[in-house]
């Protein structure tokens, strides 16, 4: 079953539950269960259109890179 694993320093993961257990006992964070919505997050659709538009603008940018880093290299 997966879980969304919440850690300590506010960063979230989806990962299977039985992972997410050993976190938690490791203090690492909490874990909930994945609501529907959380399927794909807005975040990552939003980052796909960032690259788009960096890669039709002809903008570099670190595979990696997120949707901060790259409004800054487009100047939104």
């Amino acid at each position: 079953m997966q879980v969304v694993f919440n850690y300590n320093n506010g960063r979230t993961s989806q990962m299977q539950e039985r992972y997410a257990k050993i976190l938690k006992k490791l203090g690492r964070g909490t874990y909930g269960p994945v609501e529907v919505e959380q399927a794909q997050p807005i975040e990552v659709l939003e980052v796909e259109q960032l690259r788009a538009e960096a890669d039709r603008r002809g903008i570099e940018y670190h595979h990696r890179a997120g949707a901060a880093k790259l409004r800054e290299l487009l100047g939104e």
